[in-house]
């Protein structure tokens, strides 16, 4: 981009200076149109690229400075053939693949939940290693939402859907049994009488779900955090904070406290 506009200025200050001859500037017109052109045309292309990264490829602060090391003691020692830079820039690249192969090993071995705090829309995902379960509930997925969800997933260094998940339908709720086994409740009509023994969840998300009250929940099911969807109505999530308030659950409030990111 930088080299097309440096090219465009240069002919834009040629346009000027031959403007009194007759066929120059209409040449040099069109260059600069095409010049121009092509430097939008680049502009657009990267921009194709979400968060501007491909996948499967993140540095974070410290990778990005060691690798910056590794970068300027090779390039010394090409240039001045220096035995000492070359070492620097090995061992730096042996603490380079070190924080790689741990962070590799974190990420396979990691088990998350993420509630993302997208507009007008729920956006949930289920990490297991590298994999990872995506649950939308929303139209369509603006920019925004595909660049929060991608970024995240890099951070995360997750790499795949995950197509094993199952999902139990309960009326209008969806129940996801697995490793990270929790609830999306639209509907309190099927909780009516308790079980003899709760059922074990670690989230129950509750998303337009006017009307239900936490502690008829509490009876069916022990789970270790209470979330709400900012598509619920103000006033309702006000009322269910209060309620896990006085029965001692823990709550987490999507619009008021941003994304929540949950290991198990």
């Amino acid at each position: 981009a930088i080299p097309l506009s440096s090219i465009g200025l240069w002919l834009c200050i040629l346009l000027v200076m031959t403007g009194w001859l007759p066929i120059l500037p209409k040449i040099t017109g069109a260059m600069i149109t095409y010049t121009f052109q092509w430097l939008n045309e680049f502009i657009h292309y990267m921009d194709s690229f979400i968060f501007t990264v491909w996948n499967g490829i993140f540095l974070n602060l410290s990778e990005t400075f060691l690798l910056l090391i590794v970068v300027v003691f090779i390039t010394h020692w090409l240039l001045y053939k220096s035995k000492s830079a070359l070492k620097v820039s090995l061992v730096t690249a042996c603490l380079l693949i070190i924080s790689f192969s741990v962070g590799y090993w974190k990420a396979a071995h990691q088990h998350r939940m993420i509630v993302y705090d997208v507009n007008a829309a729920n956006a949930i995902d289920i990490i297991s290693g590298k994999k990872y379960f995506e649950i939308f509930d929303g139209n369509t997925k603006s920019r925004n939402t595909q660049l929060t969800l991608k970024a995240a997933r890099q951070y995360f260094g997750v790499e795949m859907p995950d197509t094993s998940q199952e999902k139990m339908l309960l009326g209008k709720n969806e129940f996801y049994p697995g490793k990270v086994p929790f609830m999306i409740i639209r509907s309190g009509e099927e909780f009516h009488q308790p079980p003899k023994q709760k059922i074990n969840l670690k989230v129950i998300f509750l998303t337009k779900a006017n009307g239900i009250q936490i502690a008829d929940l509490a009876k069916f099911f022990d789970a270790d955090i209470y979330i709400f969807s900012p598509l619920n109505k103000r006033y309702q999530i006000e009322k269910w904070k209060k309620e896990c308030e006085d029965l001692h659950l823990r709550s987490h409030d999507i619009s008021a406290q941003g994304a929540n990111v949950m290991d198990f």
